[in-house]
């Protein structure tokens, strides 16, 4: 179980390594074809701290040759949705330059929680147009972004 440190600490490596973003996804369950996600990424060329974030926090882990940096191998440690939602939530207040990217994804993926759609009950225009203005505003932040 994550205590207070491990969250601030995740927070700096968030702060620094990290990216929040909400992402479209081809869902063929949609009528409209797609959703948005949330998800939070870290990537390193040091397995340790996606590992322990891993460990602790719980998501899924991933290496790959990442050819952008020199043909280094990255590890990447990423989490979505609600586990991100409840994540998110813990450690925003120790956030500095990440802190409005979490704030969006807060709301958005609130939203989304309290919403739940399926194919039953599709996803109305309205909302899917709403949840692509929040993705706008955060990929508008995440310019710098190195994990896509």
């Amino acid at each position: 179980m994550a205590n207070e440190t491990d969250y601030a600490y995740a927070a700096g490596i968030i702060d620094g390594d990290g990216c929040i973003g909400i992402y479209k996804n081809k869902a063929k369950s949609c009528i409209s074809g797609y959703r948005y996600c949330l998800s939070i990424r870290v990537g390193m060329s040091d397995q340790l701290v996606p590992l322990w974030l891993k460990l602790t926090f719980g998501g899924s882990l991933s290496s790959g040759c990442n050819l952008g940096w020199g043909n280094l191998t990255m590890h990447k440690w990423a989490l979505g949705s609600n586990q991100a939602l409840d994540f998110l939530k813990q450690v925003l207040p120790y956030l500095k330059t990440k802190a409005k990217h979490a704030e969006l994804a807060v709301q958005f993926q609130e939203k989304k929680r309290a919403n739940r759609w399926s194919r039953r009950k599709p996803i109305p225009t309205a909302v899917l147009e709403a949840e692509a203005i929040l993705a706008s505003n955060i990929h508008s932040l995440n310019r710098r972004c190195p994990i896509g």
